[in-house]
């Protein structure tokens, strides 16, 4: 008698939980991403708003940016070409 109401008594408290998990999961799950949000939010949020702010320009303003270029297009500071033919042997 004993040992069928140890049984019962886990089936009861394994649907119980069960119960309780399917009923708790969303809420639990959802303030967990929360958090992840806020810690990343921490980390990587304030330096994409001080980014943000910098490039930011009044509406109808135009900024043109050149960089000077070499007058020689072969002459990239890649090095040299060399030429080279493959020998079969």
């Amino acid at each position: 008698m004993g040992v069928l109401r140890t049984i019962l008594i886990l089936v009861c408290l394994y649907y119980g939980f069960k119960l309780l998990m399917r009923l708790l999961a969303p809420y639990i799950m959802k303030k967990a991403a929360e958090k992840v949000n806020e810690r990343m939010n921490q980390q990587f949020g304030g330096q994409f708003h001080q980014q943000r702010q910098q490039q930011s320009q009044p509406e109808g303003e135009i900024t043109v940016k050149r960089t000077k270029r070499s007058e020689d297009p072969a002459d990239t500071g890649l090095g040299e070409y060399v030429d080279f033919e493959e020998v079969k042997e």
